[in-house]
């Protein structure tokens, strides 16, 4: 009241990411209750409080702010991108590998590799468990930070390793037991529901300089697809895949005369398709313009001062001393859009 709260309402957050389990909250809120008659608490989430404060004075009592947060925790989170990447993709494609290795079980008749995946999971939970010590001023030195940040990202690293093995392993397992001739392509699916998305495969060199056709064999229907010299593989879209199931392409010769819909159009510094044409800044890879073409409409505020997708940096405490983030250009960099046909 003296701070001119308006409302006989309050909330008290209660909360922390160790909290621990248990009645004890519950137990003081009903001793406090039973004793005495103001103020009285009642235990309740986040949204039903605020859904009861809009009920009952109005959504325009209350200002709303948007925006990004600080790095609290600079130190520990705000730089292990690499950490990060590691795990989200042993997890997307450790769940793949074990319900392929599963399917393949049941065909093959061989064991799953059952130490692998219980490596996968520790490594995983391990890392999931925590991200990181604190990184607030005076919990721990620099030094043991990095060091923290160095067995996180060893852990990140052992996962996502083990994943792709694994991934591949399930692959190669279930592809052995198709009734397959010529040269032909498997698309695996597994996930639990019917998907499209694109297919990509790294062919022998003498396959990869002939010629030939991408054939759907269920149908006979002819794909586009798109050849990628780096590494000698193909890109292609695989539609209608049915879930935990395959659908196989015969590499077929001949000229190639199927063509993808819409258009794709690359430079340098553009990217340009039937809906967007996106121009990239070739000096920090930041974007420059978004240019939406069906409705006419920019989609970047070019007045901003950070341009879309540049890096700006600062810590906890340049945040707490109310200093913007400052926008780190790379030294040196040239950025260039690539494309190596008319699907990508």
């Amino acid at each position: 009241e003296e701070a001119g709260h308006p409302y006989p309402e309050l909330m008290l957050l209660r909360g922390f990411d160790n909290h621990y389990q248990g009645f004890h909250v519950r137990n003081l809120v009903n001793q406090w209750n039973a004793t005495y008659d103001t103020p009285h608490f009642v235990l309740s989430s986040f949204e039903d409080f605020m859904d009861h404060m809009l009920a009952t004075y109005g959504p325009e009592s209350f200002p709303e702010y948007s925006g990004d947060f600080g790095a609290a925790w600079a130190r520990s989170r705000a730089q292990t991108p690499h950490t990060t990447e590691r795990i989200r993709r042993s997890h997307r494609n450790g769940r793949a590998a074990e319900a392929l290795l599963a399917l393949a079980a049941e065909v093959d008749g061989d064991p799953l590799p059952l130490a692998d995946l219980d490596f996968l999971y520790n490594r995983m939970l391990t890392s999931d468990e925590h991200t990181g010590a604190g990184g607030w001023p005076g919990y721990f030195t620099p030094e043991e930070m990095d060091r923290n940040n160095r067995i996180h990202l060893e852990y990140a690293t052992d996962a996502a390793d083990t994943a792709d093995r694994l991934l591949v392993d399930g692959v190669d397992r279930l592809v052995q037991q198709l009734p397959a001739s010529g040269d032909t392509v498997v698309a695996v699916n597994p996930l639990g529901r019917e998907r499209d998305g694109w297919c990509r495969i790294q062919l022998p060199p003498e396959l990869y300089g002939s010629t030939f056709r991408v054939v759907r064999t269920d149908s006979g229907t002819e794909i586009p697809f798109q050849r990628i010299g780096s590494d000698s593989s193909i890109l292609f879209r695989g539609d209608a895949i049915p879930p935990f199931g395959y659908r196989t392409y015969l590499l077929e010769p001949g000229t190639p005369t199927a063509s993808p819909p819409g258009m794709l159009a690359a430079t340098a510094t553009t990217l340009e398709n039937d809906h967007y044409l996106l121009t990239v800044d070739p000096s920090d890879g930041s974007l420059s313009s978004l240019f939406h073409k069906t409705t006419g409409r920019q989609l970047i505020d070019l007045s901003a001062p950070y341009d879309f997708n540049e890096l700006a940096k600062n810590t906890k405490q340049q945040y707490d001393a109310g200093q913007i983030p400052v926008a780190v250009s790379p030294a040196g960099a040239t950025v260039t859009i690539e494309t190596d046909g008319d699907l990508m």
